[in-house]
Parts: C-alpha cells; sequence; structure tokens
C-alpha cells in the first residue's frame, strides 16, 4: 500500500482519507493485513489468474472440438 493509491479513485474510501476519517472506523486490523498481502502479490495473482482463465477456456474448445469430431464420425 501507499499513500497515492489510498488517495486514488481505486479506493473507494479515498474521500474519507481526504476527510481526516480514521481508518479503524472502516477497517480492522486483520483486514488491513489481507489487503497489505493482496496487494504485495497482486501482480502474480492476476497472472495466475489469467493463466486459468486461458486453461479453461482451452479446455472448453478442446471439448467442444473433440465433440463435434466424435459426432460427425458418427453421422458419416
Amino acid at each position: 500500500m501507499n499513500w497515492a493509491l489510498i488517495n486514488s479513485t481505486r479506493h473507494a474510501g479515498a474521500s474519507n482519507v481526504r476527510a481526516g476519517v480514521p481508518v479503524r472506523y472502516r477497517h480492522s486490523e486483520d483486514q488491513l493485513a489481507h489487503y497489505g498481502i493482496e496487494m504485495e502479490f497482486n501482480g502474480p495473482i492476476q497472472r495466475q489468474w489469467a493463466l486459468t482463465l486461458l486453461a479453461g477456456i482451452l479446455l472448453i474448445a478442446g471439448f467442444g472440438f473433440a465433440l463435434n469430431t466424435l459426432l460427425g464420425r458418427k453421422g458419416a
């Protein structure tokens, strides 16, 4: 986490931060720890998500191709 991110439009509570509202009214210590870890590993998390999505799409396409090939043989 950095100050620029906390004050950016990506952070829903940026207006509260600018108004001086203490963070303890919006987040618990556990939440803040979770958010910090999530931000530290954001790049690898997004990369893994993209690879998983790609693998799922390829799997669905493979099943569709195999099914069409199988049904095409039975009709001939």
